[in-house]
């Protein structure tokens, strides 16, 4: 798997939950914005915004969403379930 990410805050968010879970991802600086990159990068996320994670079959973008299946993926625990799921939600919520 792949982690294209940038500078900006959300990306920041991603690279630090692959990195606390120990998610085997490559780390890719990415800047689809840039003269000449967005059709590099539209096919995996139309937006263009950042961070992706790129793996077999797909892409996933949003960095909340990216932390979540890296969690589930490695078994870390850091992506909260079951009853305690909703507290979590709420606060990552109220952070948007």
């Amino acid at each position: 798997m792949k982690l294209l990410f940038s500078r900006n805050p959300n990306p920041r968010l991603a690279v630090a939950t692959a990195r606390h879970v120990g998610a085997a991802v490559e780390f890719e600086f990415a800047a689809p914005f840039a003269p000449g990159q967005a059709e590099r990068y539209r096919p995996l996320n139309p937006s263009l915004r950042l961070p992706i994670l790129v793996y077999p079959g797909g892409s996933l973008w949003e960095a909340d969403a990216i932390a979540c299946r890296l969690s589930r993926q490695t078994d870390a625990g850091f992506w909260r379930s079951g009853a305690a799921e909703p507290r979590m939600i709420q606060w990552i919520s109220w952070g948007k």
